[in-house]
C-alpha cells in the first residue's frame, strides 16, 4: 500500500507528457501560406519558429505573399523527413522582400546547420544599414538551394555591403542557380569544412556592382562554377571573378562570361588545386574581356595558375584592351606562378592582348605542361615571357620554351571588342582533336569533335552523323521532274512486296508517265532494286541479267562514286564533294552533296532521278527534279510535297463513277466532257503542284478562265458533287 503514495505524481507527469506532446506535433506535410490576409502565417519569423520547433511530417511549402518582410530569421537542423520550400506566390523576387532593419550585425536569413531547404524568387536585401550581408550558412549546412532570387546589397557614403552570401561552414549539395546579385564587395563565399564537401553548384548567376570577389569557393571537392554573367565591373582597385581555393578532383569552371575593368583583375583564379589523371580540372568555354579605358590598370590576368595539378585550360576567349601601366609585364591571359605546377594542358583558346602577352610563366616548365593549338594573337610585340625572358614571335617562343608548335598568331575575328564571337572563318576547324572535351561550346552548340574551332565560340554548330535510314523497302513513291527539249512529270513507284532473283530478295519498281496513283496496267517495269549489309543499293533493270550500283551510301568526302549507266560499260565516276545533314520528319538525315549539284538522302536517294542517279553531272540535256518523295502514303521531302496529294487510291484502277470525264484545253479555255451532267469543282495547278486556278461547272463545255492560260502542260484534279474525283494532266494549245 506503501507505493500509493506515489501514485498522484505518477498520474501529473503522464499528464504532461501527453500536453508535452499535443504541443511538439510536426507541421504536416502541404502548403502554406506567409503574409497577407488569411495566411497560415503572418511572417517568416512565425513559419521558422514552427518547424524549428515542432518539425515537419514530409514535404512543406511555404507560398509567400508580396510584401517586405522586415525581420531576421534563423533556420536550424529541423526534426522529421522531408523538404521545405520558401518560395513567392507570384514567382517575381521583387515582389517578396526579406531585409532586416534593425540596427544589429544580423543578417536577414542565417541557416545554422539546416538542411532540404531551398528559396525560389525571394529578395534577400541589406536594408538601409549596413550590414555584413544578407545570407549566412553556419555549422555544416547542406541540400541548400537557391533559385531566381534576388540578393542586393547597399552603399553608405564610402562604404559598401561586405559578403552577400557567407557559407563559411558549408557541407554537401548547396546550389546558386538563376539568381541575382548587386552591389557588395564580394558576392558568394562558400567555404568547406574539414572533409571537402561535393556538389557545391554556383550556376547561371548574375553579378552587377561586385567590387572584390564574385564567386570564392574553397576546400571543396569538384565544385562547379557554370554560365555565369559577371558584368561590367569598373572603378575597383582590385577584383577577382571566380577563385578556387584548394579545391580537389574534377572542378568545372565553364561557359562563364566577364568584363572586367579593374585596376588589378584576375578573372579565373586556380590556387593550390589538385585533381588526379582521372578527374581533371576544367577551366572552359569562358569569355573574358578586360577593358580599362585609361592607364590605370596595374596588373590583369585572364587565368591564374599557382601550385595547382592535373588542370585543363580548354576553349577559352580573352580579349584584352586594357592601357596598362606597364605594358610588358603587367599582363598575361594566362599565368602559370611560383611553383612549377604538373600535368596542365592549355589547348584551343584564344588570347588577344594589346598590352602584355598571351602567356607568362615564372617557373621551371615541367614536361607534363602542354600547350599548343592556341591562337596567340598580340599586338604589343610580345608574345610570352619565361622566367623573365620575354619572347617577341610565335617562332621565338616555339624554339625557345618548346611549346605551341601548332599554335598560331592570326587575329581570330571577334564580333566586336565586347563580343568575343567569331565573325570570320580565320580559326575556324583549327583547334586540337581533344576528344570532344567539352563538347559543347559557350552557348550550346556541339562541338566538331575532330577539328573544332579555336576559342570558346564554335561559329558553326556541328552536328554528329544521324543515324542511318535505309532505302525503302516497303511501298515508296517518287515524284520527278524531267526537262530535256521540254518538261515532263514522271512517277516511279516501289512496291512492298519481294521478288527473288537467283538468291536475292529485291523490291520492284514502276514507272507512269501522270500522275495517276499507281496502277499495274499503266504501269511500265523499269527493274528491281536491293540494299546490301554495307549500305550500297543495286538495280536489276528490266530487261538484264546482271544488277548495276546505284547508290553507295557509305561514300564520304571525297570518294568516287560510280553511277547512272543502263549496262557496265557506261557507267559515270562522280566526286563526292561533301556529307551534311536535312530534317526531314523531325529527324535528320544524312545527305551526300555530288559535284554537279546532286544530292543522295539516307531513306529517300537521289534529288534528280531515282533510278538514274549522277547522271545530270554529264547529260545536260536531261535535268531531273525529284518534286516530292513519299513513303507508306506519307509526304516526306521534296518542293510540291505540300501540295494536294492528286490521284486515285493506291492500287486502284479507274473508278466507274468517273468514267467518261474528260479535260482539254484550247484558244486559253477549258473543255470538260461530264456524260451524266454532273456539277463539278476543277482545280488547276502547274507542273510544281502549285494551285493557279479554280472553275465550277455543271455538264459538258467550255469554260473560260478569267485569264487566257498559256500554251503549256498543266495538272487538274475534277471533283464532282457526289465526292468522286479524277486527276490528270491537260495540254493548253
Amino acid at each position: 500500500m506503501k507505493t500509493l503514495r506515489f501514485l498522484p505524481l505518477v498520474l501529473f507527469a503522464i499528464l504532461m507528457m501527453g500536453v508535452s506532446g499535443a504541443i511538439a506535433a510536426p507541421l504536416a506535410a502541404g502548403n502554406y501560406t506567409i503574409g497577407g490576409a488569411g495566411g497560415n502565417f503572418a511572417t517568416f519569423s512565425a513559419a521558422v519558429a514552427r518547424i524549428n520547433a515542432d518539425g515537419i511530417a514530409g514535404n512543406v511549402n511555404f507560398a509567400v505573399r508580396p510584401g517586405t518582410y522586415s525581420e531576421a530569421i534563423t533556420i536550424h537542423h529541423i526534426q522529421g523527413v522531408g523538404q521545405v520550400v520558401f518560395a513567392s506566390e507570384s514567382g517575381d523576387s521583387t515582389s517578396v522582400t526579406l531585409v532586416n532593419s534593425f540596427p544589429s550585425d544580423t543578417v536577414p536569413l542565417r541557416l545554422d546547420g539546416a538542411q532540404g531547404i531551398s528559396f525560389t524568387g525571394i529578395r534577400f536585401f541589406a536594408g538601409d544599414t549596413l550590414k555584413p550581408g544578407v545570407v549566412s550558412m553556419i555549422h555544416g549546412c547542406a541540400s541548400i538551394e537557391f533559385r531566381h532570387c534576388l540578393f542586393e546589397g547597399v552603399i553608405m557614403a564610402d562604404r559598401i555591403t561586405g559578403q552577400l552570401v557567407d557559407g563559411s561552414e558549408s557541407d554537401s549539395a548547396i546550389g546558386f542557380t538563376d539568381n541575382q546579385f548587386r552591389t557588395a564587395s564580394s558576392g558568394i563565399k562558400i567555404v568547406g569544412k574539414t572533409v571537402r564537401p561535393r556538389q557545391i553548384r554556383v550556376s547561371r548567376n548574375r553579378f552587377d556592382g561586385i567590387r572584390d570577389l564574385a564567386i570564392n569557393l574553397q576546400h571543396l571537392d569538384a565544385p562547379l562554377a557554370v554560365g555565369n554573367m559577371l558584368a561590367i565591373i569598373s572603378g575597383a582597385e582590385t577584383f577577382t571573378g571566380i577563385s578556387l581555393y584548394q579545391c580537389t578532383g574534377a572542378l568545372l569552371v565553364d561557359g562563364n562570361r566577364m568584363n572586367i575593368r579593374a585596376q588589378d583583375g584576375i578573372a579565373v583564379s586556380i590556387w593550390m588545386c589538385d585533381g588526379t589523371a582521372q578527374a581533371r580540372g576544367m577551366v572552359s568555354n569562358n569569355m573574358i574581356v578586360f577593358d580599362v579605358t585609361s592607364q590605370a590598370a596595374k596588373k590583369q590576368w585572364g587565368l591564374l595558375l599557382y601550385r595547382s595539378t592535373y588542370q585543363n585550360f580548354h576553349h577559352n576567349s580573352i580579349r584584352q584592351t586594357s592601357a596598362l601601366k606597364d605594358p610588358l609585364a603587367n599582363f598575361s591571359a594566362v599565368h602559370l606562378d611560383a611553383v612549377a605546377p604538373t600535368h596542365v594542358a592549355i589547348l584551343n583558346n584564344i588570347f588577344s592582348v594589346n598590352s602584355g602577352q598571351p602567356l607568362s610563366l615564372t617557373s621551371q616548365i615541367d614536361t607534363t605542361i602542354h600547350s599548343d593549338n592556341n591562337d596567340l594573337f598580340s599586338t604589343s610585340g610580345n608574345i610570352g615571357v619565361f622566367n623573365g625572358t620575354f619572347y617577341a614571335t610565335l617562332t621565338q617562343w616555339r624554339n625557345g620554351v618548346k611549346l605551341d608548335q601548332h599554335s598560331r598568331a592570326v587575329d581570330p575575328g571577334f564580333a566586336s571588342a565586347a563580343d568575343l564571337h567569331l565573325r570570320g572563318d580565320a580559326v575556324h576547324g583549327l583547334g586540337a582533336d581533344i576528344g570532344g572535351n567539352p563538347r559543347l561550346d559557350i552557348d550550346g552548340q556541339t562541338r566538331n569533335p575532330r577539328h573544332p574551332d579555336i576559342g570558346a565560340d564554335e561559329l558553326r554548330s556541328y552536328r554528329e552523323k544521324p543515324a542511318y535510314v535505309a532505302f525503302p523497302a516497303t511501298r515508296a513513291d517518287w515524284r520527278v521532274s524531267i526537262c530535256g527539249f521540254g518538261c515532263d512529270t514522271l512517277r516511279y513507284w516501289l512496291t512492298g512486296g519481294d521478288t527473288v532473283v537467283g538468291d536475292l530478295s529485291y523490291h520492284r519498281i514502276y514507272e507512269m508517265k501522270d500522275l495517276l496513283k499507281f496502277s499495274l496496267a499503266k504501269a511500265r517495269y523499269v527493274g528491281a532494286i536491293r540494299e546490301d549489309s554495307v549500305r550500297r543499293v543495286f538495280i536489276l533493270r528490266a530487261g538484264m541479267t546482271r544488277e548495276l550500283p546505284l547508290y553507295d551510301f557509305d561514300a564520304v568526302a571525297g570518294d568516287t562514286v560510280r553511277v547512272g549507266g543502263m549496262a557496265d560499260t557506261n557507267l559515270y565516276p562522280v566526286v563526292v564533294e561533301s556529307t551534311d545533314s536535312v530534317l526531314i520528319d523531325g529527324a535528320y538525315r544524312r545527305r551526300i552533296n555530288l559535284a554537279g549539284g546532286e544530292s543522295w538522302i539516307d531513306g529517300v536517294g537521289s534529288t534528280g532521278s531515282v533510278i538514274f542517279p549522277g547522271v545530270t553531272r554529264y547529260i545536260t540535256d536531261y535535268a531531273p527534279a525529284l518534286l516530292c518523295f513519299r513513303q507508306e502514303d506519307r509526304p516526306l521531302y521534296g518542293t510540291s510535297c505540300a501540295t494536294p496529294n492528286l490521284g486515285l487510291p493506291w492500287g486502284a484502277g479507274a473508278d466507274p463513277a468517273t468514267a467518261g470525264i474528260s479535260v482539254t484545253g484550247a484558244g486559253g479555255a477549258v473543255r470538260v466532257i461530264i456524260p451524266d451532267g454532273s456539277e463539278y469543282t476543277l482545280d488547276l495547278y502547274d507542273l510544281s503542284g502549285k494551285a493557279i486556278g479554280r472553275m465550277y461547272g455543271i455538264g459538258s463545255g467550255r469554260l473560260p478562265y478569267e485569264r487566257s492560260l498559256a500554251a503549256g502542260v498543266y495538272l487538274y484534279r475534277l471533283t464532282l458533287t457526289s465526292g468522286d474525283a479524277v486527276d490528270g494532266k491537260l495540254m493548253m494549245e
